[in-house]
Formats: C-alpha cells, structure tokens, sequence
C-alpha cells in the first residue's frame, strides 16, 4: 500500500511540475518577449490547483501509513478510500484548468502571431524595403556580412547610395545573428573531403548543374519548382519585432537566398530548357505566373532578362534543326535505285553506300539532339512497359533503329545462296560502315559489325575465307572497324578513340547506356541515416551528371551539313523486319549447309 501510495504522489508531482511549467510560460518574460506582448496571467490559478493536488496526494502517503500500521483503527481504509476520491477530484480540476490556461496562451499566441505577420507583411511592402531591392539590383549594394550589415536609409536610396553606419543597425545585425536568424545551414548535407556527399532536396551552389540534370531521379520537375518558389518566399523570423532589424534581415538573408533563387531559375532554363516543355507545358506557365507575378516586383530588371531568355529558347526548340552550310554540304548521291526503295530493301544494294551512310547519319543527328536528360535517368530506357517506354522516347527510336539496320545487315547476308552475292552484300555494309566512321557516327558503326557478327553470319566459314581472300581491302577494313567498337576492355579502344573525336560526332549508345547502369546498380539512391532518415546520395547523381554532361556536349555539336534525300530516309525510318535469329539462321545454313567432319571411309 505504500509503494502504491508513493507512486501516486509522484506521478502527481511529475504532472504539476509540467503544468506549472506552461503556465509560468504563459506569464513570464520568454514568452513575453518573443510572442505575448500582453502576456496571460494564469500562472497563479493554476498553481493554487496544483497546491490543491499536493495536499491531497499527501493526505493519501499519510493514511496510507496509518492503514498499513500494526493496529490500524476502523477508520483507517474509508479515510484512505476518501482521501483517493479527494485527491481524484483535485487532480481533474487541476487537469481542466490547465486545459484552459493552454487555450488562453494559445488564442493570445494566435492574434499576436497574426499581428507580427501582419506588421512583417507591411514592412516587406514598404517603401524602404522596395528601394533596397532596386539598390541591390543595380549592384551598387554589396550585402555585407551580418556584423556588419547597414540598413538603408529613404533619401539615401533614392540617390543610389549606401547608408551611413548606425549604431542600431550593427546592433540588430549582432542579435540577428546571434538568435541564428542570419545563418544558412547545412543541416541534411553530408560531407566529405569537403564536397557534398549527399543530402536532402535542397541546393548548394557548387552542385546546381548536377542537382538540375538528375533531380529527375528522386523528384520532379514541378515539385523541385515548388521548392525553389517556396524557397524565394523565405519567411521572417517571429524574433524579429522592429523594422529596423527587419531590414537588416532582407538586406543579409532575403536578398541574397532570392537572388541566388532566380540565379538558379536561369541555370535551369538555360542549360535544360526541355523540362519545361514536357507534361504540356505545365512548368513552364507556372515558371511564367512566379516570375511575372511575384519576382518581377522585386527583380524587374532580371525578371526580364529571364523572359527574354524563355523566348529565345522557345524559338530555338520551335525550330531545331540546324541550317545547312551550302559550301560544307556535298551533292547528294542519287541513283535510280532510290526510287525502288518504296518497294522495299530488294534494291538497296544498288544505292550509293556513301549516301546510305549520309542520311542514316541525318536521322540519328536529328534523333541524338532531341534526347533530353531525363531519358537518361534511372534506367528507363528500352523498357517493355508500355507506361514507361513513353518516359524516353527518342533512345528507344535510336535503339529500334540500331536493331532493325543490325536485322537487314545479316539478313541481306545470309538470304543470298550465291556466294559471290553473298560477298557483294557484305563488301556493300563494309563500304556503309566505312562513310559512318567518316561521319563519326559510330552508333551506326557498331549496328553495321554487329549485323556482320551475328551468329548466322559468322557461322558462315566458307564465305568469310573466300572473302579474305579476294577482297583484302574491305577485310582489312572491317578488322579496323571491328576492333574500334570491340567490347573488350570495356570499350578500351573506343574510349580512346572518342577523345580525340572533333564534331560532330554520334557515340554508340550501348557504352554510355552501360555506364549508367553501373553507376546506378552500384550506388544506392539514398544514404541511411538512422537520425533522420534518407538523405539523397550527391554522390551518385555527381557521377551520372559526368556521364550526361560528357553526352550533352556531344548533343550540342552535332550538327551535320548534308542534304537530305526523302527516298531513303523514308526507306530507313519506314525499315520493319520481321525475321527472327532463328529464321536467319535456317536461312544461312541453307546457303552454306552445315559440313560434316567425320572421315569417309
């Protein structure tokens, strides 16, 4: 009974200890001065109910002793029974009236909340403030550091100058940022050997062009816009009480994190303008509605320098194919064969190789420049989903294109029962392979030598001996060929081929397809952290922005002067090939039956 005793008057005092704490709260000077400036006085109601609940919590410690004596008197356990009741009813009025401190404290925080904003709300439109973002604009304000951060004075800033020093301004600046009500911190980036490791959905100057290119891959293109407005509509500190000490909190934080805001906004329409115009455009009205209606107040000059820019992007994706140099483009090479092509590939032996290479070069250029970012993020190309094949359109073209061409070369091969046809066919892919690598287009390179690789056509002994044999130079050629797109080493000898590439130049997708694969297999999206949960790994999307950067400079050179001929690119963009490996390779055992190497005896 005692140690039931002795646990009910501490849990009573645990109660009134923290009961007492908020009503102190709502009295003294802590809240006082940072939110109440009337203050509610209930602190000395609710202490009287708590004193209540300790004189009855130990009214119960002492009957419980006299009830667990030796000769405990008939009285003893109805005055305990009573003295439970009696401490009950005391800690239930104590309980209701600390209920309604709270909703007092509460309603008074509200409306001195409402009238702080209210009064922020008015300063941030003032008139001082206005000519403060006009100063720092026209550059001839340099934000200094808090310490010693001057706040602008009207007549001053009408004749663009700074402000003479005052005492009251440096001693804002000095509790500003003491209260931490200047800091920038780096809570939720983690770092290493001093670069960001990773972090949380959020920006650090140095890594906005990789933020910006994968941001993709953990959020989208609206959210991340949402954060940056959200970020440009910093909200001020309750602690700031005087406009004094409000404009020296616009000059030192919300000056520059806005600044920095739509520095990023510029980064973001400069460099990957074709986020703005997938989903209909949604980001882009959106971007329009923040800078015209919220940025242009305070940035005028800037907000039109980020218009001009929006235009002059959406011009240049209005028209994008590159004009033709007429003295670099040579004369098209056009037989009587690419009329018959619209009966399909039964005459493409008699088209020029060289133009074959030409306009293939022109489909994939087109094709290699309208791939955009995004489609190189999280593995979403050549997926069978019909849901997610729509996320990287463009690669999938190329890759489908690579595919068919790859089918035709080992078919056109393979269905030839002469030998001399069979050589001709492959002395006319060596030929097209050849005018590619002039072009530097080495995705159709390595479509050529695969077609020519494949296992039917490998297969084929005979027709490669007597092809050695009579045409060295075109084997010669395809050796060079083969080994400048070998796998081995990882792509050893087209690595160091593509250093040295000079524009325009179409790179074989599969390498740099291969490289983002293992980057994102090897390296997890986010970083546990048992504190705070996941924080977005940097580190990975550093990586993969290398990879897209490297592709990105590719995409922006690739400009071929070539004129194009509609016969053939139609033939190509229309090519459907149905056979399968199978079916080739029945195909090629028949034109060169399969040799039985057992004696005859």
């Amino acid at each position: 009974m005692a140690d039931l005793s002795h646990s009910i008057v501490s849990g009573i005092d645990q109660v009134a200890d923290t009961i007492l704490g908020y009503s102190l709260l709502s009295s003294g000077p802590a809240l006082k001065d940072s939110f109440m400036p009337n203050g509610v006085q209930v602190h000395s109601h609710v202490a009287t109910r708590v004193q209540e609940a300790r004189v009855a919590g130990s009214a119960i410690l002492q009957r419980s002793k006299i009830a667990a004596g030796v000769w405990p008197p008939p009285t003893a356990a109805p005055d305990l029974i009573a003295s439970l009741h009696e401490t009950g009813a005391a800690v239930r009025r104590l309980v209701a009236d600390a209920k309604q401190a709270i909703r007092l404290v509460r309603a008074s925080m509200a409306v001195d909340i409402a009238k702080a904003e209210e009064q922020r709300r008015l300063w941030m439109h003032g008139e001082q403030v206005r000519a403060m973002f006009q100063v720092w604009e026209s550059s001839t304000v340099t934000v200094a550091t808090a310490a010693s951060t001057l706040p602008v004075d009207p007549s001053a800033s009408q004749q663009n100058q700074v402000a003479s020093p005052s005492e009251s301004a440096a001693k804002a600046a000095v509790v500003l940022k003491d209260a931490g009500h200047l800091d920038d911190p780096t809570d939720g980036i983690v770092f290493e050997n001093s670069a960001v490791r990773g972090g949380r959905l959020r920006f650090d100057e140095p890594f906005v062009r990789a933020f910006l290119m994968t941001h993709h891959s953990f959020t989208t293109s609206q959210d991340l816009m949402s954060v940056l407005i959200k970020r440009y509509e910093l909200v001020p500190p309750l602690g700031i009480k005087d406009e004094n000490s409000f404009r020296v909190w616009v000059e030192c934080k919300l000056m520059p994190v806005r600044t920095r805001v739509l520095t990023i906004i510029t980064m973001w329409v400069n460099n990957y303008f074709s986020d703005f115009l997938s989903d209909d455009k949604v980001l882009l009205v959106k971007l329009r509605e923040f800078l015209n209606i919220k940025a242009a107040q305070d940035f005028p000059i800037k907000v039109q320098q980020i218009n001009g820019l929006l235009t002059t992007q959406l011009a240049a994706f209005d028209s994008r194919e590159p004009p033709i140099d007429e003295k670099q483009a040579p004369k098209p090479i056009v037989s009587k064969a690419v009329g018959k092509l619209a009966d399909g590939f039964q005459h493409l032996l008699d088209v020029d190789s060289t133009e074959l290479a030409r306009q293939w070069t022109l489909i994939e250029a087109r094709c290699f420049r309208a791939v955009s970012n995004k489609e190189w993020i999280n593995q979403i190309w050549g997926r069978v989903h019909e849901a997610s094949r729509t996320k990287a359109p463009t690669i999938d073209t190329m890759i489908g294109l690579t595919n068919k061409v790859t089918t035709l070369v080992s078919l056109m091969v393979v269905r030839e029962e002469q030998e001399k046809a069979r050589h001709v066919a492959i002395k006319y892919w060596i030929h097209v392979a050849q005018a590619c690598a002039a072009l530097n287009n080495y995705n159709a390179v390595t479509a050529v030598i695969a077609g020519l690789k494949m296992g039917p056509v490998r297969r084929m002994e005979k027709t490669w001996a007597s092809f050695h044999k009579k045409h060295p130079k075109s084997s010669e050629s395809f050796t060079k060929l083969s080994e400048a797109v070998s796998t081995s080493g990882q792509y050893a000898n087209y690595r160091k081929l593509m250093k040295n590439v000079q524009p325009p130049c179409i790179p074989f997708l599969g390498v740099h397809i291969t490289d983002l694969t293992f980057i994102e297999d090897g390296n997890p999206d986010y970083l546990p952290d048992e504190s705070s949960g996941h924080l977005i790994n940097f580190e990975k999307r550093r990586k993969v922005a290398a990879v897209i950067e490297e592709i990105s400079q590719m995409q922006r050179a690739c400009k071929y002067h070539l004129h194009t001929v509609p016969a053939i690119e139609s033939f190509l963009m229309r090519l459907e090939i149905t056979s399968t490996e199978r079916e080739l390779y029945a195909m090629s055992v028949k034109a060169e039956p399969i040799e039985d190497d057992s004696d005859d005896e």
